[in-house]
């Protein structure tokens, strides 16, 4: 996970979560330190894993837009899509998150105050 375009990517969106992640050597590690965190609420490690998916399923989205469709890459633009990604696949969970998908999007950062 060395890649200097989308690291940035995942640490942005770990410290809007409030937490913070070392590099790793590879996906896999990666994914195992970031699985295994503790998280003081449910819902919160929810929207901490579901972060996980969905940063990988938006930077794959992204970089094929970039190589097949020649789009240019916009991090920022690419942050905002994960949040919302993650707002609305919270929405189809069985325990029900008690904010609107706009709210969790729009309020990211705030996640930590949300959910302690």
């Amino acid at each position: 996970m060395s890649c200097t375009v989308v690291w940035p990517v995942w640490v942005h969106i770990a410290e809007e979560q409030g937490e913070q992640i070392t590099a790793e050597s590879n996906i896999r590690g990666l994914y195992t330190k970031w699985i295994s965190k503790s998280m003081p609420n449910k819902i919160k490690r929810k929207l901490w894993i579901s972060s996980f998916f969905a940063i990988l399923w938006s930077l794959w989205m992204h970089r094929n837009g970039i190589v097949f469709k020649q789009r240019e890459l916009d991090v920022q633009g690419l942050c905002h899509v994960i949040k919302w990604r993650v707002a609305l696949w919270s929405k189809a969970w069985k325990d029900k998150v008690p904010y609107p998908a706009e709210v969790l999007a729009r309020n990211f950062q705030n996640i930590p105050m949300l959910f302690n």
